[in-house]
């Protein structure tokens, strides 16, 4: 076995990919990403190449896995890396997606946590509160704390949706931040953006939270079923519940 480690970004990822296939080593290779460590044994450290990463996701698309893989990549779980792996080495040698069939293990795993990514995601584009910070010019900021690393599949959504806006979105747990200045958005690991202390600057928050009391019926209150559509770990960054 050989360990092909990479800088832990999606293109260092599909740099290992290629880089296995130029050495013809796919059916032996470990991936690891650099910051889980560098294993036992026989490694080789992974240049990431754009040009390399963009033609194996050009391959992906047309084998119609690379959203599937990219989702089920985003979660970090322990040999995801190398499920991915399996799964791009069976679409390359039926030259076709594999994805119907989740009795073949590594299909089965990439699946299962490219819907859990999905559900991540449907939660939060729900789940995020924005407060205004700023005046001059409007600045709204929103704080979320998700299972997975998911900033990169929420810009689209939310730029779409508040294009004339300026809007950060800090990811507390992977330190990372979304921001959007009104003509694209990107990705920042910036630690000055996410140690800014907030102070909601609107009356907006007030407002929510009035028309949640209002629209609430006390006598069918059902904290069980509030459980299951709000659960308890989304509701220190929501606002009707501060």
């Amino acid at each position: 076995m050989i360990s092909l480690v990479y800088d832990g970004t999606y293109d260092g990822f599909l740099s290992a990919v290629f880089l296995a296939y130029a050495r013809k080593i796919e059916n032996s290779a470990m991936l690891y990403r650099e910051s889980g460590g560098v294993p036992l044994g026989e490694c080789v450290m992974v240049q990431t190449d754009a040009a390399h990463a963009e033609r194996v996701q050009n391959r992906l698309c047309k084998l119609g896995i690379s959203r599937h893989a990219y989702k089920a990549w985003l979660t970090g779980e322990d040999s995801i890396d190398d499920a991915v792996l399996a799964l791009i080495r069976k679409a390359i040698a039926d030259g076709k997606s594999p994805l119907g069939d989740r009795s073949v293990q590594c299909v089965k795993r990439v699946c299962e946590a490219s819907d859990r990514v999905g559900l991540e995601v449907h939660r939060f584009q729900q789940f995020v509160r924005f407060m205004k910070v700023s005046e001059a010019p409007p600045v709204y900021v929103a704080d979320i704390e998700p299972a997975y690393d998911i900033l990169p599949m929420l810009g689209n959504h939310f730029s779409a949706r508040f294009s004339s806006q300026f809007f950060i979105i800090r990811d507390l747990r992977f330190k990372k931040s979304l921001i959007w200045d009104r003509e694209r958005w990107y990705i920042s690991e910036d630690r000055a953006v996410l140690e800014l202390k907030l102070r909601d600057r609107s009356e907006f928050g007030k407002l929510w939270k009035g028309y949640f009391d209002a629209v609430a019926i006390p006598w069918r209150r059902n904290k069980k079923l509030q459980a299951q559509f709000v659960p308890q770990r989304f509701r220190p960054h929501l606002t009707e519940f501060n």
